[in-house]
């Protein structure tokens, strides 16, 4: 057999994963073997222990992969310094990756949904989730501050209980969304509306 390239690999790699949430997302993660993943995607288990050493490992990978690769691709279209209108566009660009990306809505809900969460899965994932959602969470905090300063919102804004409030906005309706059989009418726009009505109170003094 041919050796494979690192490209090649990496693709199989990338097959795994989503052959994972196919099943994950299907018949829950308690009850999907690598027997049945690689049966999916036509491997032999052993191909897939060459890439993950069990399941958690491929868990944990999918999440990290997952959000990384969404979450930075709407990130990454907003400016070095972003303001408050920045800060609602970012969630504006996740709504849309939810509504347009099958992959990533089937991944969101069945984490928030059907993932039977254990206390070993938690501890294990816990600290790369918190890694990346540090960025968004410290864009926030720097696009309050300097509208805090330029007299963009109210000097008693509490911007640490504010950044709570917006990844809490954010939560709420994504919860909605995926929730719904057919999702929110105008994701997007509702998500963009959300935001200006919550910045209107800040604005006051």
């Amino acid at each position: 057999m041919a050796r494979r390239t690192k490209e090649e690999a990496e693709q199989t790699k990338t097959d795994i994963i989503y052959a994972a949430l196919d099943l994950f997302s299907a018949k829950g993660y308690s009850k999907t073997t690598f027997d049945d993943i690689a049966k999916h995607i036509g491997l032999t288990k052993g191909a897939l222990y060459w890439h993950f050493r069990n399941k958690p490992d491929l868990l944990f990978e999918l999440i990290r992969r997952m959000f990384s690769e969404k979450v930075m691709r709407s990130f990454s279209q907003l400016p070095a310094n972003p303001g408050l209108n920045q800060v609602r566009d970012f969630f504006v660009l996740e709504a849309k990756e939810v509504v347009c990306d099958s992959q990533y809505r089937k991944f969101l809900f069945f984490v928030l949904f059907q993932m039977e969460w254990s206390e070993g899965l938690i501890a294990k994932v816990t600290q790369t989730i918190h890694e990346i959602c540090s960025f968004p969470e410290q864009m926030i905090k720097t696009a309050l501050t300097s509208a805090q300063k330029n007299g963009e919102i109210g000097k008693n804004v509490n911007i640490d209980e504010t950044i709570i409030m917006i990844i809490s906005l954010w939560k709420g309706l994504l919860n909605t969304e995926l929730g719904e059989n057919k999702g929110i009418k105008n994701f997007s726009e509702v998500v963009s509306r959300a935001f200006d009505i919550f910045y209107s109170g800040l604005r006051r003094d």
